[in-house]
């Protein structure tokens, strides 16, 4: 049943609808232009739609979701073990310039 037939009949939803929300002013580092005029919409704790559309800005962004592993210190390692190596590298680098590159 379409959600115009079910308000027409009255009878409501079982389904529930995943939240949507839009960001604005959005800075995209996927290329060196650091774009910062985007508009990125998010439904269901996911990215749905970037404005104005770009190629780059979409691989870039993805679909927001985090990878299940990453690499540190050249090893695959899990998310949480790579954002621990990054808090330790930061902590390690306090008052010191700290340049990261990454593929």
């Amino acid at each position: 049943m379409t959600r115009d037939a079910q308000a027409a009949s009255g009878t409501p939803s079982t389904r529930a609808e995943p939240t949507s929300t839009a960001a604005s002013s959005v800075t995209c580092l996927g290329c060196g232009c650091a774009c910062d005029d985007l508009t990125v919409h998010v439904s269901g704790g996911r990215i749905v739609d970037i404005a104005p559309p770009c190629p780059l800005g979409r691989a870039w962004f993805g679909d927001g979701g985090a990878p299940a592993e990453t690499l540190s210190g050249g090893h695959t390692v899990s998310l949480e073990r790579a954002v621990a190596d990054a808090a330790e590298l930061l902590a390690a680098a306090r008052g010191r310039g700290l340049v990261v590159l990454a593929p």
